[in-house]
């Protein structure tokens, strides 16, 4: 969470995520610390589409001094009517002692789906659980694009408490 809110660093945030059933596991690089792996896994609970949550609990490995380890408990949940869509992710990082504090992470879209296009107002939130830090926060707009299996997903944000901190972010996937 720390790497999407220094803009001083530039390495890429990689996502790998498979349900199976309702099983699901979830591995990932910097995006919850920079130089850091994550592998959380959890159940997705729904009885209609327009409601789901999924409990999550993983650990994080940091790669070197600059990384993080922990424990990452963790609950996602989202849902659709009609072209309306929302999701939210919450996350609470425990660290394994060392120089790195825990924290908490929240980042909620609200959006509508075109035709060709989805269009969101997206939301991230951190902050350190030490006692008098600041509070990063980053609200924008962004637009997902699809284009067949790919999709391209463009968010320009600013941070209300740091108004100096604006970002223009491009996300880049693709869905197995």
């Amino acid at each position: 969470m720390v790497c999407r809110f220094n803009p001083n660093l530039n390495k890429p945030l990689t996502w790998f995520s498979h349900e199976e059933g309702k099983y699901f596991i979830e591995a990932r690089m910097n995006f919850d610390w920079k130089n850091t792996a994550a592998i959380l896994m959890g159940k997705t609970f729904s009885k209609k589409p327009t409601f789901w949550i999924t409990p999550k609990v993983g650990f994080l490995f940091g790669f070197n001094s600059d990384g993080y380890n922990g424990f990452s408990p963790e609950i996602n949940c989202g849902g659709a009517y009609k072209a309306f869509h929302y999701f939210a992710m919450n996350q609470c990082a425990l660290s394994f002692g060392g120089g790195n504090p825990s924290f908490y992470y929240e980042y909620t879209q609200l959006g509508y789906n075109t035709k060709y296009f989805n269009i969101n107002c997206a939301f991230q939130f951190f902050k350190s659980l030490v006692s008098h830090t600041d509070v990063y926060i980053d609200i924008g707009p962004q637009v997902f694009i699809p284009i067949q299996k790919f999709y391209i997903k463009p968010w320009y944000t600013i941070d209300p408490g740091h108004v100096f901190i604006r970002k223009f972010v491009i996300g880049v996937g693709y869905h197995f």
